[in-house]
């Protein structure tokens, strides 16, 4: 898994977007993405996860 943060995330309850994406989905690998964003709509945290030995998917 890596995180990458580009801004910070106030802590005021305010409501945060996220859109998670599966680049891959094999047989036995899955890459997902996901991007936080601000609430004025700007990138604020991008994760990448890449999970081995998935099965029955």
């Amino acid at each position: 898994m890596n995180a990458v943060f580009f801004r910070p995330i106030p802590a005021d309850g305010g409501e945060l977007k996220c859109i998670a994406t599966v680049q891959h989905s094999g047989r036995q690998l899955i890459a997902a993405q996901a991007v936080m964003f601000t609430q004025s709509g700007k990138p604020a945290i991008v994760v990448d996860v890449i999970a081995g030995g998935v099965v029955g998917t």
